[in-house]
């Protein structure tokens, strides 16, 4: 409410300052708008030709009722804003609510996605180690089987291997027999000296494979090892076998009669991932090469042997090999000690 009662000196201008213009009554207004402010002498026009303080008040008297005005059409849509911000909070509080609630809905899902995903993938491993489990015994069955049936042989080998087993010292005498001294001698005539051989184990009670069937090829072969010599060139007769045999087997170095060079395509297509070394008797580096043959691991295929050989190579044709702090060396020449390799071979 406005007061009638006039302040006076300093307390005026912060009475004006303080006045409560938001709760001017509505009857204040109308006699300031009918004494004052609708009177023509009280414009600010005509009061600022006659005093700047008068001018002053009449400015502040119009600007509050201009201020009363203008409030009460602004504070209904005011108390609307406050109403409608409010109702805003209130639905952007059920809105994170529903979101919140959505959020939650949408982190179930994801997870029973996840887990579903997992079982999905569990199922799938199942499946798998079933078809494979299935697979396995399929194989294992047609295994069982086929051990079945390989045990019939098996059983049948037995008797043969013990059947060999006690014809072994006979045969083995005669294979060994045959490799060391049989080798100069033609088909025909090792034939005839085996014969001999195996009427005199009979004689002398020595068991051995039964007179028809026994076969150095058969007791001393392999028939994997006889195959890959066959794909390197040895003819498949029973003398290039026997042969084959002997050079392999023998303790001395082989010295083979090969006018016709199957020996020698033979020994070049067995020993070529060997790196062979090919050399001929009058070779004036045959040291040389002997030399680096048994230093290197290589195998030395000499040719063209006559009746004689150079003395220096005895040491190699008698294996004259000597240790000597825990190698093995031999003597070549006069003067050259070189180190031999186990797998060397000439």
């Amino acid at each position: 409410a406005v007061s009638d009662e006039r302040p006076s000196g300093g307390n005026f201008l912060k009475t004006l300052q303080m006045f409560d213009k938001d709760n001017i009554s509505g009857s204040i207004i109308k006699k300031l708008k009918k004494k004052y402010t609708s009177n023509p002498d009280f414009s600010v026009e005509r009061l600022s030709k006659i005093s700047v303080a008068a001018t002053t008040l009449c400015k502040w008297v119009h600007a509050m009722v201009v201020y009363s005005e203008v409030a009460k059409e602004v504070e209904p849509k005011r108390k609307r804003l406050k109403e409608m911000n409010e109702a805003l909070a209130e639905s952007n509080a059920n809105l994170k609510g529903k979101k919140d609630s959505l959020q939650e809905i949408i982190d179930k899902v994801d997870a029973l996605k996840q887990q579903c995903d997992e079982t999905m993938k569990q199922k799938r491993d199942l499946e798998f180690e079933s078809e494979q489990t299935k697979q396995r015994l399929a194989r294992a069955e047609k295994l069982t089987v086929g051990l079945a049936d390989e045990a019939i042989r098996w059983t049948e080998q037995e008797e043969v291997m013990r059947e060999q087993l006690k014809d072994l010292v006979g045969d083995v005498f005669l294979s060994a027999a045959s490799i060391s001294y049989a080798g100069p001698f033609t088909g025909v005539y090792r034939e005839q000296l085996m014969e001999n051989w195996v009427e005199l184990c009979v004689e002398k009670g020595i068991p051995m494979t039964v007179k028809d069937d026994f076969s150095m090829v058969k007791t001393m072969g392999e028939e994997v090892t006889i195959f890959n010599w066959n794909n390197a060139g040895l003819p498949t007769d029973n003398v290039s076998i026997e042969n084959a045999i002997m050079a392999t087997k023998a303790e001395r170095w082989p010295l083979m009669i090969d006018p016709q060079n199957q020996a020698k395509e033979w020994i070049k297509n067995m020993e070529a991932e060997n790196k062979l070394r090919l050399t001929k008797i009058d070779n004036i580096n045959l040291l040389r090469v002997i030399e680096a043959g048994i230093r290197n691991g290589n195998p030395v295929l000499v040719e063209d042997i006559q009746e004689t050989l150079d003395p220096s190579i005895d040491p190699i044709l008698l294996r004259n090999i000597v240790k000597q702090g825990g190698r093995q060396l031999i003597r070549l020449g006069e003067t050259m000690w070189t180190t031999i390799r186990t797998s060397a071979s000439t």
